[in-house]
C-alpha cells in the first residue's frame, strides 16, 4: 500500500476499534448490479415500463431519456421522410427503437439505417452489425450524446454516426470507428460546407433552418452514398 493510504487505513481501523462504529467519512465501495439487455426486456414485459416511458440501457444502467421537443421532432420527421424516400428497397430505416450494442448496452437512437429490409428484423432488435448509419438528434442531451453514446457506437463498430445539434443548427458526421472513438469527424450546418471527400455528387448548400441543413446532408453521407441512389439523383437533376 502507498503510505498515505496506509495511514488512512490505520486511522479508520483505530476509529472503528475505539467506537465500535465505522468512520462515517470513509468511502464505501458498494457493488452495482448491471442489468443485461435480457433483464431490461423482462422489465418491460412485466409492466415496469409503459409505452410512454423513455428509457435506455447504457453499460448495465437504466437511464431516463430527455423529452422530445418540437424542433427535435421536426428534424427526426424530416430526416425519416428523406431517408425512407432515398433508400426505399435498399435499406431499412428504424425510428427511435432499441439498438443492441452488446450484452449491457441498448440505446434508442433517433434513427438507424440498417442492411436488408423489414422482414430481417421481424423477430429481433437491431444489432450493431446490422447498422450502416446511426443518428442522434440532440438539444438538451447534446453533451450526453457526444460523451456517452458516440464512443459506444464507435466501439461497437458502427461505420457512421451523426450527431445533430438542434440549437446550433449543425450536424457532426463521424466515420472510421475504433475502440477509442471515431477517427474522422466533420461538422456542417448553416452556411458551411457539408461535402465529404468520398461523395463527389454532394452539393454544398446554405439553408435557413437547421432541419433543412441536416436533411441536406443525406445526400452527403459517405455510407449512404455507397448504397447507390444515382437514378434518383439524375431524376432530381433533370427536373431542377
Amino acid at each position: 500500500m502507498e503510505p498515505a493510504r496506509t495511514d488512512t487505513f490505520h486511522r479508520e481501523a483505530q476509529s472503528e476499534a475505539e467506537t465500535g462504529l465505522p468512520d462515517p467519512g470513509a468511502a464505501v465501495a458498494i457493488p452495482r448490479h448491471r442489468f443485461t439487455v435480457h433483464d431490461f426486456a423482462r422489465l418491460g414485459e412485466a409492466g415496469i415500463f409503459t409505452e410512454d416511458d423513455r428509457a435506455e440501457l447504457i453499460d448495465g444502467e437504466i437511464r431516463d431519456m430527455t423529452p422530445i421537443g418540437q424542433p427535435h421532432a421536426r428534424i427526426v420527421n424530416r430526416l425519416t421522410w428523406r431517408l425512407v424516400t432515398r433508400l426505399a428497397g435498399r435499406a431499412y430505416v428504424s425510428v427511435q427503437n432499441p439498438l443492441r450494442l452488446d450484452r449491457y448496452t441498448e440505446p434508442q437512437p433517433d434513427l438507424v439505417v440498417a442492411r436488408g429490409g423489414e422482414d430481417h428484423y421481424a423477430d429481433r432488435h437491431l444489432e450493431a452489425g446490422d447498422v450502416l448509419l446511426v443518428v442522434e438528434v440532440a438539444d438538451s442531451s447534446l453533451r450526453y450524446d457526444r460523451i456517452e453514446k458516440m464512443p459506444r457506437y464507435a466501439g461497437a463498430g458502427i461505420p457512421e454516426a451523426w450527431l445533430v445539434d438542434v440549437a446550433g443548427g449543425a450536424v457532426t458526421v463521424s466515420t472510421d470507428p475504433g475502440p477509442d472513438g471515431y477517427a474522422e469527424q466533420r461538422s456542417s450546418g448553416v452556411g458551411r460546407s457539408s461535402r465529404p471527400p468520398r461523395s463527389p455528387t454532394c452539393a454544398s448548400r446554405s439553408m435557413r433552418s437547421s432541419a433543412r441543413s441536416v436533411t441536406a446532408d443525406v445526400d452527403c453521407s459517405p455510407r449512404l452514398h455507397s448504397i447507390s441512389w444515382h437514378r434518383h439523383r439524375r431524376k432530381e437533376t433533370s427536373t431542377a
